[in-house]
């Protein structure tokens, strides 16, 4: 359910714990000041996943892409995407500079360290499982911007703005638009996409985004205690501190029509997940979640004609990343 929302701006947490001051709103978690020193990374992320279940899947099928809903309750119409980090995203961040977030909220940047992320990276953004049905379709964030550039663009680059922040019960959404350039004077209340304290695309050396996460855990179970001595920072486990958590995704802005894939890379991207311990309604109804038989079963009726690919499960190594 959504607390608050903020149009137009990607707002870091201090600045969305300001927001929510003035408009007399108490959120639970956000207004903690006992957790445990945690990082924020820099995390350059070039995949992105989009989740669903059995009907869903269906859909995707039968249109050959993704289009949005067809009872989406307001415009612009929009297919969602996340952004997805692997391990490899991980361990490449502990190479750059960093920031430290201390009890209180009080921040410190640090130089490259040997803090290890995958401790930190506990929250729903970084999990296997799925809060929206059983199946996900992963791609690389070049196929998406490439197919969106030659269905909606003529060829042309999209153009990338900042959507919104949306806060949630223990969730913060960063979003951002993506729209085709003849819709610029549409789309124009929203600030182009450039380099923030949160997210940033880049195109080079391949499309990814720089991702800034704020709140990689969610859960905290796992602290950082500083070591003078040593001059470094040693991990240390805690009581379980519940906190918000925060992911970044893409609205990319499709009207009517479908971002179109071909049946093989359809086929190729989609992974099966698990349930999480949260699901996210689809209509206002509960989702079904399908065993992972059931689920290869339907995948195989639905894309006979790559019966040769073996439905695999997201394990958030599997794609083209590995070392």
């Amino acid at each position: 359910m959504e607390v608050y929302r903020s149009d137009g701006q990607h707002l870091s947490l201090e600045d969305l714990k300001w927001d929510l001051k003035q408009v007399d709103i108490d959120h639970q978690y956000l207004r903690k000041r006992n957790i445990p020193t945690y990082p924020r990374p820099e995390l350059h992320v070039s995949h992105v996943s989009h989740s669903t279940d059995l009907e869903g899947l269906q859909g995707i099928s039968a249109d050959g892409g993704f289009r949005a809903p067809p009872n989406y309750p307001q415009e612009p119409k929009v297919v969602w995407f996340s952004l997805t980090a692997f391990p490899k995203e991980l361990r490449a961040a502990k190479h750059r500079n960093m920031t430290l977030v201390h009890p209180g909220g009080r921040e410190e940047n640090i130089r490259p360290s040997r803090v290890q992320l995958q401790d930190f990276a506990t929250s729903p953004a970084f999990s296997s499982s799925s809060r929206y049905g059983s199946f996900r379709f992963t791609f690389s964030l070049e196929d998406v911007l490439d197919q969106y550039s030659s269905w909606f663009c003529r060829g042309a680059r999209p153009v990338l703005r900042v959507y919104r922040t949306v806060l949630y019960r223990q969730e913060v959404m960063y979003a951002v638009l993506v729209h085709r350039p003849s819709h610029r004077r549409k789309f124009r209340r929203f600030p182009l996409l450039e380099e923030s304290s949160i997210c940033a695309y880049r195109a080079k050396p391949e499309p990814h985004f720089v991702w800034r996460p704020q709140a990689m855990s969610g859960t905290h179970r796992c602290g950082l205690a500083r070591d003078y001595y040593k001059n470094l920072f040693t991990q240390r486990h805690v009581g379980e501190q519940y906190y918000v958590w925060d992911h970044v995704a893409l609205a990319l802005h499709v009207g009517d029509q479908v971002l179109r894939f071909g049946d093989h890379e359809l086929r190729e991207s989609v992974r099966f997940c698990e349930e999480d311990a949260v699901t996210v309604p689809r209509n206002g109804q509960y989702i079904t979640f399908e065993g992972f038989d059931e689920a290869e079963e339907e995948v195989t009726d639905l894309w006979p004609d790559h019966h040769y690919y073996y439905l695999q499960r997201f394990d958030n190594s599997y794609f083209h990343i590995q070392d």
